[in-house]
């Protein structure tokens, strides 16, 4: 999974891309690069784009394994408002299967000083 990519950087057959520049001055979206020998697909009701927080999904199965796997990715800008991205992110994970999820991600938090957020 990759955070805060460039538009282009993916070719691949098994890659998705969650285009985030209309809504924004800086960046341009988030990827999930998945191998080519799993079947994915994206998730089309979770995920997107808002100031606060970028998010992407796929669904991953294997043959070998009945139950698919969700793996997402999710970034908070550096600018971002720490109260709203924990609010939507509160809110995929409500969407989200209960078992096997694997989310990845970039959330530009300090957690040494996360008491310190105002």
């Amino acid at each position: 999974a990759v955070v805060s990519t460039q538009s282009g950087h993916y070719g691949r057959d098994n890659s998705f891309y969650q285009d985030t520049s209309q809504n924004k001055a800086k960046g341009t979206g988030v990827a999930v690069y998945v191998a080519d020998y799993l079947n994915a697909e994206k998730i089309k009701n979770l995920g997107g784009c808002l100031p606060d927080v970028e998010s992407l999904f796929v669904c991953i199965t294997l043959q070998s394994n009945p139950n698919p796997l969700t793996c997402g990715v999710v970034y908070m800008p550096p600018y971002g408002n720490f109260e709203t991205f924990l609010s939507e992110f509160n809110h995929l994970n409500n969407l989200l299967p209960k078992s096997n999820v694997r989310i990845l991600g970039d959330f530009n938090l300090d957690l040494l000083k996360i008491n310190c957020i105002s």
